[in-house]
């Protein structure tokens, strides 16, 4: 039985390559890199937010914490009995204001100005305004107002979100009490020209209540023909 010749089988084609896909897989370890850049500067930028965010949270905490350790070491004269680490003798410390610029890093009349913003917008509202960033004017201005319009800027501080919302409040109220003033100078004026009036008329009936007495006692020794002929 003859046998059947073995076929040859001719090679397989080469597969063609995608050449997008090979584009793409060459970039790939570059965009790899670029994204882990971008990560990189995010993770960064959100570790510098988280630090600005707690740095001001810690000021304001810190305002706080300090004006009840300032106002416990003033009620009990303690810093008399610390030590001024910036001494080189070790003496202590000579005076409060000396207390306050070492140990907590303000001067006595700033401890002074903080303790009197709180009193006037309470606690909670006095850290609200210092987490909004007020400043030493906004205070004085809220100080100048009366206390009906301080309840009221109060009130603004608690609800705002921004130091902008409580400004607006602030100068509206600011106006209305300069309103106010320029009325009630006005009525003192209007006053004082009634009283300079007043006074010149009274020196007027005056005079003339002075003659009429004249008068009267000159009448009274005068014979009855001199009394006819007046």
């Amino acid at each position: 039985m003859a046998r059947t010749p073995n076929k040859t089988t001719p090679p397989a084609d080469e597969p063609a390559l995608n050449e997008k896909a090979l584009a793409t897989l060459q970039a790939a370890p570059h965009q790899l890199a670029v994204a882990h850049e971008a990560m990189d500067e995010v993770l960064a930028a959100g570790i510098d937010l988280g630090r600005l965010e707690a740095m001001d949270f810690v000021a304001t905490v810190a305002n706080s914490a300090i004006l009840a350790i300032y106002e416990n070491v003033k009620k009990s004269k303690a810093w008399r009995l610390l030590r001024n680490p910036k001494s080189g003798d070790g003496r202590q410390f000579e005076s409060l204001d000396e207390f306050c610029e070492v140990k907590l890093g303000k001067s006595y009349k700033r401890m002074r100005e903080l303790a009197l913003n709180r009193n006037i917008l309470g606690e909670e509202a006095f850290e609200q305004a210092e987490r909004l960033g007020l400043h030493q004017r906004d205070y004085n201005a809220i100080k100048a107002l009366p206390a009906p319009d301080q309840e009221l800027v109060r009130r603004a501080v608690e609800e705002a979100s921004t130091r902008e919302q409580v400004l607006d409040v602030l100068h509206d109220l600011a106006a209305r009490t300069a309103q106010r003033e320029a009325a009630l100078r006005a009525e003192l004026d209007d006053a004082r020209d009634q009283a300079e009036e007043l006074a010149a008329s009274k020196k007027v009936v005056e005079g003339t209540v002075a003659d009429l007495r004249k008068q009267a006692r000159r009448l009274a020794q005068a014979t009855p023909d001199e009394v006819a002929a007046d």
